[in-house]
């Protein structure tokens, strides 16, 4: 993720700075978290469950992310601000379908590269994605298509370097100031042969604010994990690479669409 997007500060040519659009829109946040996002372009906080968390307070999209989050069960929790700077068409049907298509093309997410902490390089973290009927790898689907609804959720599979091969509900969803992906977890995840996360009880969510000539991209995700002697605790970096990689994966979408 922190190659992805030093390459893509390098691509776009511009640095991150704060407009009068983006300074307002940043109001919400403390002053010491708005000062780490706009030095580093990346804030990032952990805890246990959401309503520890903060970055989302204040936020035109907090009501969502609240209704998502808010007292779900769970033994680790994560959310990050990035900025990301990207220039998008003026003209909003045109933008909005942009937006779509690069957080909806999930055969894209296939070989999704992402930095290892522990290994000090980078490495594939998504074998395989794509979009299917059922909870059934046979039934192949292609990306959605392109459209003006405002909301679309489909099954999608995914074999994972950590938690092998799985299904989730991604669901898209567009409203006046961002849009957002959801994905919740379909089918257990495992760590090795050790069951982690049960149906249900891993949920992400990535919002994504466009201005002029950047995006305030926000994610958090909840895990519920089964009590394996510490073990979970563990696990806290890979559940926030996971929302990391969901950044990673839209950006780099975005960046080689055209009219971007």
């Amino acid at each position: 993720m922190r190659w992805t997007l030093v390459m893509l500060f390098v691509f776009a040519g511009i640095s991150a700075f704060a407009g009068p659009a983006l300074e307002e829109a940043l109001a919400f946040l403390p002053p010491a978290d708005r000062a780490a996002l706009l030095k580093d372009n990346a804030v990032t906080v952990f805890s246990d469950k959401f309503d520890n968390l903060h970055l989302w307070k204040g936020s035109e999209f907090e009501g969502s992310a609240q209704g998502l989050f808010e007292h779900r069960e769970s033994t680790l929790a994560a959310e990050a601000l990035f900025l990301i700077p990207v220039a998008l068409p003026s003209d909003r049907p045109t933008r909005d379908k942009l937006l779509q298509k690069a957080m909806t093309s999930v055969s894209t997410m296939k070989n999704l590269q992402v930095y290892s902490i522990s290994l000090k390089r980078m490495e594939t973290f998504i074998f395989d994605a794509y979009r299917t009927q059922t909870t059934d790898k046979k039934t192949r689907l292609p990306d959605p298509e392109v459209s003006d609804a405002d909301r679309m959720s489909f099954t999608a599979f995914q074999n994972e370097e950590q938690t092998g091969e799985s299904f989730a509900r991604y669901t898209f969803v567009r409203a006046p100031g961002w849009s957002q992906v959801i994905q919740t977890n379909l089918t257990s995840l495992n760590y090795g042969i050790i069951p982690l996360v049960s149906p249900g009880d891993l949920l992400t969510a990535v919002y994504v604010v466009p201005f002029e000539d950047q995006l305030l991209v926000y994610g958090v995700t909840a895990a519920k994990t089964l009590s394996l002697f510490g073990l979970e605790r563990s696990k806290t970096a890979s559940l926030y690479t996971r929302m990391e990689a969901l950044v990673t994966w839209f950006a780099d979408n975005l960046k080689g669409t055209p009219g971007t």
